[in-house]
């Protein structure tokens, strides 16, 4: 398999990570009581957000050593998972800063 193959491949994947957070804490009913209710929803969306970025900064890596051998498109794609993986990271990290 080429390198642009493995690295839509993995895009597709880091999509599937971004969806199933949103869908799997949309379809998690709350737990608990008074102020800590709905912290399982919290940790599940959280977990499945990690996961993603993870993801994306494994296709960075992979597309840091294949860029040579990449076709045009596949460039700039490869650089979208981890651009906003990262940003994910710092917009969480301003959140819990100005919190």
């Amino acid at each position: 398999m080429s390198s642009s193959r493995w690295i839509a491949i993995l895009t597709g994947i880091w999509v599937a990570l971004i969806a199933a957070g949103f869908l799997h804490s949309g379809l998690t009913d709350p737990t608990g009581t008074g102020f800590g209710r709905g912290w399982n929803i919290l940790i599940v969306f959280a977990a499945w957000q990690l996961a993603a970025i993870l993801m994306g900064f494994a296709i960075l890596v992979f597309w840091l050593v294949q860029r040579r051998a990449l076709v045009p498109w596949v460039k700039v794609a490869g650089l979208i998972a981890p651009t906003v993986s990262l940003g994910a990271v710092v917009i969480v990290a301003i959140w819990i800063a100005v919190a």
